[in-house]
């Protein structure tokens, strides 16, 4: 029927944009990093350690979260042989990121300092949870009334071209046997043209 037709159509274009319509839990934060190389040996991992957990104690000194990002920040720059590093992250789910960075951010149950130093492949990361974005999804109630006009205006606009090209060809189909006709009889370059006898042509010069 037109109707299952319809709500089929709606199941397969909701289909195609559901991840537009959900959002799980995000997070944003900013994170200072002391960098290690993945081959780095003990001794530079212990130091970038010390480093980090060195700043960390600095950022819990803090009083407020504007505090605390303000000494993030002046705490970025070259720290004995590490070049440390401040970065503000935008919103992000847990999947998008490292698993140890990921599990430590999302592991906090309210906006704060993480207590405690993150290794990741990158190196050692002091991190600071600046908000917690709740997961949403749109009702259903919400999109599928919107999902329908959108599909009924597709449907009638692809309509009005089937009908514009129908039309054309019919047009084109009618014209046919006048066309011929008129080209039946055109001159061609091995047709000679008589003017009018008012027009006297010019001599040759």
């Amino acid at each position: 029927t037109a109707a299952g037709q319809t709500s089929a159509a709606v199941e397969a274009r909701y289909a195609e944009i559901a991840q537009n319509l959900v959002s799980p839990e995000q997070r944003v934060s900013t994170h200072l990093l002391v960098p290690i190389a993945a081959d780095a040996d003990q001794a530079r991992r212990d130091a970038a350690r010390r480093i980090a957990e060195g700043m960390l104690r600095d950022v819990a000194l803090a009083t407020d979260e504007a505090a605390a990002l303000t000494q993030m920040d002046a705490l970025a720059g070259t720290h004995g042989a590490f070049e440390v590093s401040v970065e503000h992250l935008p919103a992000f789910a847990q999947g998008d990121i490292e698993t140890s960075f990921a599990d430590a951010l999302f592991g906090m149950t309210e906006p704060g300092l993480v207590p405690s130093v993150v290794e990741t492949s990158y190196g050692f990361h002091v991190i600071y949870l600046q908000r917690i974005e709740a997961p949403w999804t749109v009702p259903r109630e919400e999109w599928e009334p919107a999902l329908r006009r959108q599909l009924s205006v597709e449907a009638r606009a692809q309509a009005l071209v089937t009908l514009t090209d129908d039309l054309g060809e019919r047009q084109r189909v009618l014209m046919s046997p006048q066309l011929d006709a008129i080209m039946a009889n055109w001159p061609t370059s091995e047709t000679s043209i008589t003017p009018p006898a008012s027009i006297t042509p010019h001599a040759s010069i």
